[in-house]
């Protein structure tokens, strides 16, 4: 083999390696642009999905500012309530705190009267004493006094006085008035009048109570008699020839009269 065909071998040779290994290079170039182009549209959807994200986040952020915002004016009109309500409710306990001050704390007894436990009792307290004349000093106005009448025949009978915003009064006496009263013997004698009296009231009314029985038995017996007699009455009117009964039982002529069983009108 000559110098020639030896170098064009080598050539062929060298031409061959080269392109196979150009081939394996393009071929790796080709994966990698590949693998790149499959990273940068991995890369845009993660990108498009955190935009979404984003965006999302940022209408949920905007959601949330507003609902704090309604949050906020709500509970300051509350606190602006509250704070109303709190300043008319100071009004109202200082008003109640002034009447508070004004009432007394327990009642007080006075004459005639106890308290216990609250339970409030009337003490009368009144006295009686007899004296020949009023007295004119260290004079009682819880006392009674029995002063003697002046009046003829009038023995233990007192004129009752009691002493009221600094004067006597005569309250009464201790006499007794019995002049619209009965006597025991005029109470017998009304008694023994009443009972006279009820003894007539009741033979009168025996006596009428006897007539009435009697009246009445007469009566029964009128009422038997008229019966039988009703029994034997007829019940409504018949009409014979030439005779017409009207519902209201009128009892009319026909016109006709009868004859020999022959009917001749009437007049003829």
């Amino acid at each position: 083999m000559g110098f020639h065909e030896n170098l064009f071998e080598s050539f062929q040779n060298f031409k061959t390696v080269y392109l196979d290994g150009l081939s394996a290079s393009v071929l790796e170039v080709a994966n990698i642009t590949n693998s790149l182009s499959t990273e940068n549209s991995t890369q845009e959807s993660q990108i498009t999905s955190l935009s979404t994200s984003a965006s999302e986040i940022a209408s949920t952020v905007s959601s949330m500012s507003t609902t704090q915002s309604t949050v906020d004016s709500t509970q300051n009109s509350s606190l602006s309530s509250l704070s109303t309500a709190s300043s008319e409710l100071s009004s109202e306990v200082a008003v109640i705190s002034s009447e508070v001050a004004t009432k007394q704390d327990e009642l007080t007894a006075g004459t005639g009267i106890s308290i216990t436990n609250n339970v409030i009792s009337a003490n009368a307290g009144i006295s009686l004493t007899k004296v020949q004349t009023l007295p004119t000093q260290d004079i009682s106005t819880t006392t009674i006094y029995l002063v003697p009448a002046s009046s003829a025949g009038t023995d233990n009978v007192y004129i009752e006085y009691v002493y009221v915003n600094n004067a006597w009064e005569i309250i009464g006496s201790t006499a007794i008035d019995l002049t619209d009263y009965y006597t025991s013997s005029e109470v017998s004698s009304l008694l023994t009048s009443m009972a006279t009296s009820q003894s007539t009231v009741d033979s009168t009314q025996t006596s009428e109570l006897t007539s009435l029985s009697t009246a009445e038995s007469e009566l029964f017996s009128e009422y038997n008699v008229l019966s039988s007699e009703v029994a034997e009455k007829q019940d409504e009117l018949t009409a014979g020839e030439g005779i017409s009964i009207d519902e209201f039982n009128v009892i009319k002529s026909t016109g006709a009269v009868i004859y020999a069983n022959a009917l001749f009108p009437s007049g003829s």
